[in-house]
This record gives structure tokens, C-alpha cells and sequence, in this order.
């Protein structure tokens, strides 16, 4: 996340989420090591580490090449569950985000484009996004949130933040307008979760999936630490 928040999560230890089908979950971590659940490591070629998704027994990696001269190159690594076979593919734009979409692996760049993964080559989708743009929920099917954040250097464009829901269903075709900018909306139990950012606090909200209806609403003093542990 570019000129936002995935940079604060360059320090971290990351871990990919568990695969379908009992298959143990490869870990990652932001230098590029990778290991299985016996404890084998090996080195990918990218730093910087920052998202991942594991989907059809592989794991995909969000990173950076970075070459002699210090030049980075946005990556998406592929590694299969058995650590053997590792594919590289190289980006022009910073990816923001990995996701599935009409059970097709998808990824969205910094500006908003999004290409798919298709017979193991990357194909522009139909799908456009808001710049600074993230999946924040994915049934894996027809049902997508995106949550788009704010930008600190162009004024007056913050009312262009929020989140938006694509479905088949046009009642499901919901959209919120707020400001944020390194609070990402989280989904907490089923429920979407988002911090509308302000000069002193700003306010928490929680709304339904399907309708967008928010059923909570909370001034809060500062930002949360964590967006679903919020107690009402």
C-alpha cells in the first residue's frame, strides 16, 4: 500500500492465512523467507514482503525484487505447498491487494487496475477500482467490498474515500462515503467494521454486509488499536 499504511507493515512478521482442504499454511515473513509447518525455510527472491494469499495448495506473496542498484520491482511470487516450484512475475505498479473473484486469483495495483490470473498469465480485468483501493471481504464468488482510502497530497478529494459492494444481487450494490486514511476497514465477525478519520478522534461504525445498513454508530475520542475489539 504504497504511499499508505502497508508500509507500516514492513517491521512485522506476516502470516498467510490456512488453506482449504487440511493442506498446513506455508509462513511467510517480510525479508522473502518462506517456510512449511516442518519447519523447512528456503530465501525467495523478493524483500519487503507485505501481503499473501494462499489458494489452489500455492501460496502467492506480495513483494519487492530490489536489483543491485537499489531499484525495486513490484512482485508477485508463487510457491507451492511444497516449497519446489517458485514462480516470479514483475509489475509495473505497486499491487495493493490479492483476492478472488469468480474463484480466479485477482490482484489491484496502487491506481486502481486489476488483472486476474488465467491459464498461469496475468489478464487485465473488467474490473476497474478507485485508486488506493483494497479487498476487504471476498466470498470468493460475485460478492466483493472494496474499500478505497483517502489521499494526503491531493486536496479536497477526501469525500472520494469509503467502501463499495459488488454483487449479482443490485440491493447488495451498497455504498459508503468517509474519510480514511491508514485505518483499512476490517470485516469482524461478519460485519464490516470502519473508522471515519478526524482532526481530534473521528467515528467508528459497523455495518452489515449485504445491505451496507450500519447498525452501529460510536464517536470515538482516538483511533482504535484494533478495529474489532471496539466495545460499545
Amino acid at each position: 500500500m504504497k504511499e499508505f499504511s502497508v508500509f507500516a507493515l514492513f517491521s512485522c512478521i506476516l502470516i498467510s492465512a490456512c488453506q482449504a482442504g487440511g493442506i498446513q499454511p506455508l509462513k511467510w515473513f517480510n525479508d522473502g523467507r518462506i517456510q512449511n509447518a516442518q519447519g523447512s525455510e528456503i530465501q525467495l527472491n523478493i524483500q519487503n514482503a507485505y501481503d499473501g494469499l494462499d489458494y489452489n495448495k500455492n501460496t502467492y506473496i506480495a513483494g519487492f525484487k530490489i536489483d543491485k542498484d537499489g531499484i525495486n520491482t513490484p512482485t508477485i511470487t508463487k510457491v507451492a505447498s511444497d516449497l519446489k516450484n517458485i514462480q516470479y512475475w514483475s509489475f509495473e505498479n505497486i499491487i495493493n491487494d490479492i483476492f478472488i473473484y469468480q474463484n480466479k486469483l485477482h490482484i489491484v495495483d496502487t491506481y486502481g487496475v486489476v488483472t486476474a490470473l488465467v491459464n498461469n498469465t496475468w489478464q487485465k480485468s473488467s474490473l476497474n477500482f478507485p485508486e488506493r483501493s483494497e479487498v476487504v471481504y471476498s466470498n470468493k464468488k460475485d460478492h466483493l467490498i472494496i474499500c478505497h482510502a483517502a489521499s494526503r497530497q491531493k486536496v479536497g478529494s477526501h469525500s472520494g474515500s469509503g467502501c463499495y459492494a459488488i454483487s449479482p444481487t443490485p440491493k447488495q450494490n451498497w455504498k459508503m462515503n468517509f474519510t480514511w486514511f491508514d485505518q483499512t476497514p476490517k470485516i469482524c465477525n461478519g460485519t464490516l467494521h470502519t473508522f471515519e478519520e478526524m482532526r481530534k478522534g473521528g467515528i467508528f461504525r459497523k455495518a452489515d454486509l449485504n445491505t451496507g445498513k450500519v447498525d452501529i454508530e460510536q464517536q470515538l475520542s482516538e483511533p482504535p488499536q484494533d478495529l474489532c475489539n471496539i466495545t460499545n
